[in-house]
C-alpha cells in the first residue's frame, strides 16, 4: 500500500514545494524571466476572462465525462464495452475524428455563431464518447476511482500553477521532451510485448506508468504557459479547442492513478 501511494505524494509534494518557494518571485517581480516593464497581466478583466474560459471548458468537460461514464456504467453498458471487441476501437476512432475536428488552426478561427454551434456539439459527443470509454472504470470500485481522481485533480491544479508563479521561456522546450519520452516508451513496451511475464516486461511497465505521468505533467505545465503567453498578446482564442489538451492530459494522470490507488494495493 505505502509503495502504491509513493509515486503520487512525492509528485504533489515535489511541485507544491516548487510552487511555494516560487510564489514570491513572481509578485515581487525578481523572476528573472520577468518582464518588468509590463503591467501584471492578472490584473487585466479582459486576461482573466479569456483565462477562465479555457478552464471553465476543461472542467466542464471532464463533468460531461465523468457523469457519463457514471451512467454507463448503472446502466450496465460499461459491461458490452468490455465484451465488444469493436467496441473501443469504435470510440476511440470517434474521439479521435472529434478532436481533428476541434483542431481547427487558431489563425482561422470563425466566430460566427453556426461554427460555435457545430464546434459545441462536435466537443459534446467526443466528451460522450469519452465517457463511455472510461465507464469500465467503474468496476474498480467507488474508491479506486475517488481516489484516482482526487489525486490526478490536486496534481493537475499544482502543475497549472507551477507556471504562473513561475514564468519562464523553457517551457516551450517541454513538448519536445515530452514527445521524445513518449516514442522511447513506445519502443520499450514493443519489446516487453515478446516477453510477457518477465522482469523486463515488468520494468517496462512501471516505466511506461510513471513515464506516462510525466509526459502529461509536461504537457499540462507547457500548454499553461503557452496560454497565457498567447492570452496576454491579446490572441483570439477557442475556449473550447484550448481546452482540448487540459482535458485529455488530465484524463490520462486520472486513468494512471487508477493503477496507483492504494486501495488497489
Amino acid at each position: 500500500m505505502v509503495a502504491s501511494i509513493a509515486g503520487p505524494v512525492c509528485l504533489l509534494s515535489a511541485a507544491g514545494f516548487f510552487c511555494f518557494t516560487q510564489y514570491k518571485l513572481i509578485w515581487s517581480g525578481r523572476q528573472e524571466n520577468l518582464d518588468h516593464t509590463e503591467e501584471n497581466p492578472w490584473n487585466s478583466p479582459k486576461f482573466r476572462t479569456k483565462i477562465t474560459k479555457i478552464f471553465v471548458c476543461t472542467l466542464m468537460g471532464f463533468s460531461i465525462t465523468g457523469a457519463t461514464a457514471a451512467i454507463s456504467h448503472m446502466v450496465k453498458f460499461s459491461a458490452v464495452v468490455i465484451r465488444n471487441s469493436y467496441a473501443v476501437p469504435s470510440l476511440v476512432l470517434l474521439c479521435a475524428t472529434g478532436a481533428s475536428l476541434m483542431g481547427k488552426k487558431r489563425e482561422e478561427w470563425d466566430t460566427s455563431s453556426d461554427f460555435k454551434r457545430n464546434q459545441a456539439i462536435v466537443w459534446l459527443l467526443s466528451n460522450i464518447a469519452m465517457g463511455i470509454l472510461l465507464s469500465p472504470v467503474g468496476f474498480l470500485g467507488s474508491t479506486v476511482v475517488l481516489q484516482a481522481a482526487v489525486i490526478s485533480a490536486g496534481l493537475g491544479v499544482i502543475l497549472c500553477a507551477i507556471p504562473v508563479f513561475a514564468p519562464g521561456k523553457e517551457y516551450a522546450f517541454l513538448n519536445q521532451q515530452a514527445k521524445t519520452i513518449l516514442l522511447t516508451l513506445f519502443i520499450a513496451s514493443s519489446v516487453a510485448y515478446l516477453f510477457p511475464g518477465t522482469a523486463m516486461a515488468y520494468g517496462l511497465d512501471r516505466a511506461s506508468l510513471y513515464g506516462s505521468i510525466l509526459i502529461s505533467g509536461l504537457c499540462i505545465m507547457q500548454h499553461t504557459h503557452e496560454v497565457i503567453e498567447r492570452v496576454k498578446r491579446d490572441t483570439n482564442l477557442n475556449p473550447l479547442q484550448e481546452s482540448l489538451l487540459f482535458y485529455q492530459a488530465g484524463l490520462s494522470l486520472f486513468t494512471r492513478m487508477t493503477h496507483l490507488s492504494p486501495s488497489r494495493a
